[in-house]
């Protein structure tokens, strides 16, 4: 009988049960939100970066755009490393990559190697997917899905607090000093990674090209996994699209400082509720029925949104309330897909993540445009529609495949 690419080797013996879970899954929330929030540091800073380098306001949308797109590039190439190495390593030689990539930021002198430095970020900063793959393996069926939402906690609040983060430093040292103490910050953590002791036996010995190869298999082997990956792709493009380009309303229209306007981050923050809630409901509520009411209560946020341009409470509301949906969607898509083949979840996690993060690079672009042609209306209609894709896609794949 044949086996596919994504099942065929078999797994090898599993490390010890690990005694200090709870300790670990700390260290892992944390180290997931630290490293993901160097992808996000350069959206608060676009106006500061545009007069200092003399950058065309045409021309922003480029540095998070190769920063999204090098982060999908990196899960997809060194996303299969996880199941055929201690993920452990992988996490240090990442963040030895990561750390450089910052430093090269915080140095660069002009638009394309300021852009260049930023992909290296996008592409090593996926040191974050490798702690939420690390979180499902060192849990039980019983607790997975809770440690899972914790780890995505975490995440959220390094997306949302980096902005928060790079504002304030860049307020008062300059945007150049944000990228310089990430890089500290991640030295810190690889410390404390290499003081730990969650790493497991590989679960595959396939060379590196089969398992690359594998993706493939995988995306058309699941179909749960192609219906979660592409409709977060469209939540990501909502989500991109809003927070690569928001700073530029706050600061230009309503007239805030870039440490005002990375403070909206801390709206984002509720987020965080929605990841927790999120996956404490999957063993209530079907997944798929989760993810789908994400997408609806993104899109009638941002349509209210439109309505209000100059109010920066309403920004600040709407900027609350779709944030919950985005964790929500995420969280119940990712219960979805680990459960599909535990042997290649970091494949699996690679397919979903790239899936996301190539919607969140045409986000980031495609906001830019929608700001250019119609400012803040532009911006909202791009984020809806975005997101009532992902509303009718999600409701097609509960119909088809059932919510779970």
């Amino acid at each position: 009988m044949s086996t596919s690419p994504a099942s065929s080797s078999t797994p090898a013996t599993q490390a010890p049960p690990v005694q200090d879970t709870r300790g670990l899954i700390r260290l892992l929330t944390a180290g997931a939100g630290i490293s993901v929030a160097c992808i996000y540091l350069n959206h608060p800073l676009l106006g500061l970066i545009s007069r200092d380098l003399n950058i065309a306001p045409h021309a922003l949308g480029l540095l998070p755009t190769l920063t999204a797109a090098g982060y999908a590039s990196g899960i997809f190439f060194f996303g299969p490393l996880g199941d055929r190495y201690d993920r452990r390593l992988v996490i240090l030689w990442k963040a030895v990559l990561l750390t450089l990539a910052l430093i090269g930021s915080c140095l660069a002198p002009n638009l394309p190697l300021l852009a260049a430095a930023g992909f290296a970020i996008g592409l090593s900063a996926t040191i974050a997917q490798d702690f939420v793959p690390s979180a499902a393996a060192i849990s039980t069926d019983h607790n997975r899905n809770r440690n899972i939402g914790t780890v995505m906690t975490g995440l959220l609040i390094g997306i949302v607090g980096s902005r928060v983060f790079s504002g304030i430093v860049a307020d008062h040292f300059g945007w150049r000093a944000a990228f310089g103490v990430s890089a500290v910050g991640i030295v810190g953590l690889a410390i404390a990674v290499r003081a730990a002791h969650f790493g497991a036996a590989p679960l595959t010995r396939q060379p590196y090209l089969t398992l690359l190869r594998s993706l493939g298999t995988l995306f058309a082997q699941h179909p749960r996994l192609r219906a979660s990956a592409i409709t977060q792709a469209f939540i990501g493009i909502a989500f991109s699209g809003f927070w690569s380009t928001v700073a530029l309303h706050l600061t230009g229209s309503l007239g805030l400082s870039t440490g005002q306007a990375g403070l909206l981050g801390l709206a984002g923050a509720a987020g965080a509720l929605g990841a927790s809630i999120a996956g404490r409901l999957s063993g209530r509520v079907a997944p798929g029925h989760v993810a789908a009411g994400g997408a609806l209560l993104m899109a009638v946020t941002f349509a209210a949104m439109a309505l209000f341009p100059h109010s920066l409470v309403a920004i600040v509301i709407g900027t609350l309330v779709f944030d919950v949906g985005v964790q929500a969607a995420l969280v119940s898509h990712q219960t979805i897909i680990y459960a599909l083949a535990p042997e290649a979840r970091s494949r699996i996690n690679a397919v979903f993540m790239t899936t996301l993060f190539i919607g969140m690079s045409v986000g980031a672009y495609g906001a830019s445009l929608a700001w250019n042609a119609a400012r803040w209306n532009g911006l909202m209609a791009f984020c809806t529609a975005a997101a009532l894709v992902a509303l009718m896609l999600r409701l097609t794949f509960n119909a088809r495949q059932g919510a779970r």
